[in-house]
């Protein structure tokens, strides 16, 4: 066999076939990882989402989203959703769940708190008082038959967290009640 390296990969010449090893880079996935306490399990937070969530829609991504149950831990839990009405086989419907989950993976941080302090600083540059976060649950849905390329996939997402961190945030459109623990909307 011939063994050949490039920039980008190892090509191998072996029995007349043509072999080529990519080499993988990995620096991106250290940086933000997508842990799996992150997903979304819970049934009854699933229902609770696609019945008094708010959503927005950006072709060919839809994102929903809700105040979090009181019990959660984590800033926030997310669910990726791609309808069998769009794509029949499960191959197609794993690929862009895959591509949804790799576009949040590299956005996740337009939600937490070290990117976007909600602090209320003076004129003077003192903070005045700090608020935590409120603690969300998303679901990103793909619907549309069509696969987009990945960076378009990307800059929607990116588009759609930095819209819910403004009404979450900003606005403050997501509120639970004290007494009974539901999204108030």
């Amino acid at each position: 066999y011939q063994l050949y390296f490039c920039s980008c990969a190892w090509h191998i010449f072996l029995s007349g076939y043509f072999l080529t090893l990519k080499k993988h880079h990995r620096t991106s996935l250290k940086k933000y990882p997508l842990q799996r306490k992150v997903s979304l399990k819970n049934k009854t937070a699933i229902t609770n989402l696609f019945e008094n969530g708010k959503a927005k829609k950006l072709h060919p991504v839809k994102i929903i989203w809700s105040a979090a149950p009181a019990r959660q831990m984590l800033d926030f839990q997310v669910l990726f959703v791609v309808p069998k009405r769009y794509f029949r086989h499960a191959v197609a419907r794993n690929r862009a769940k895959r591509l949804l989950r790799e576009a949040f993976r590299l956005n996740q941080n337009l939600l937490s708190p070290q990117h976007n302090n909600s602090q209320y600083i003076n004129e003077g540059g003192m903070v005045l008082y700090s608020e935590p976060l409120p603690k969300i649950i998303i679901a990103l849905c793909y619907v549309a038959p069509k696969l987009l390329p990945f960076e378009q996939i990307v800059n929607i997402v990116a588009h759609l967290l930095t819209h819910v961190y403004q009404n979450c945030i900003v606005n403050k459109s997501i509120l639970l009640d004290d007494e009974t623990n539901k999204p108030i909307i």
